[in-house]
């Protein structure tokens, strides 16, 4: 199947779950590469669209990098996406942060992130983020993500022991 062509036809019928064909995709290969592919995301759609708020998340996403590869054994594996989804004045880089943890938990839990990893994408890329779908009719934003989902091929192409 050409997850690409599907995810652009979904697109294309304004349908919500388009990111979720690339995520498959990834899954399918390595499922750690969905995470991998969330982050990429965030930080690339946070520089896009909220330039001001990627200085204040930097924290958060080099924590996101650390956790996908060392998870922690003890406390509550949830406590850091309550921590983030509860600090004031909550905005969609701050909810998309809260979603990210909780795609990394569910990758060590589950061994799946796939609809996790979409919802950090849906409140970056939506006109407005408070709806749960991500609608984007944005062909740029879907391109950003698009890329980020060809940087994560090509780099496991050139280091397969990205994903190890």
């Amino acid at each position: 199947m050409d997850y690409v062509a599907e995810s652009k036809r979904m697109f294309d019928r304004g349908d919500y779950q388009w990111k979720n064909a690339l995520g498959f995709d990834l899954h399918q290969r390595d499922p750690k590469l969905t995470a991998l592919w969330a982050i990429l995301c965030a930080e690339c759609l946070l520089s896009h669209r909220f330039p001001g708020r990627l200085h204040d998340l930097q924290n958060d996403l080099s924590l996101a990098k650390r956790r996908l590869n060392a998870f922690p054994e003890s406390g509550d594996p949830k406590k850091l996406e309550y921590e983030i989804w509860y600090r004031p004045n909550r905005d969609a880089p701050q909810t998309a942060m809260s979603k990210l943890f909780t795609a990394i938990r569910e990758f060590h839990q589950r061994g799946n992130c796939v609809w996790a990893s979409g919802a950090v994408i849906a409140n970056l890329v939506a006109d407005d983020w408070t709806e749960t779908t991500g609608t984007v009719t944005s062909r740029e934003l879907y391109d950003i993500v698009l890329l980020c989902y060809f940087g994560i091929l090509n780099k496991i192409e050139s280091d397969p022991d990205t994903v190890g």
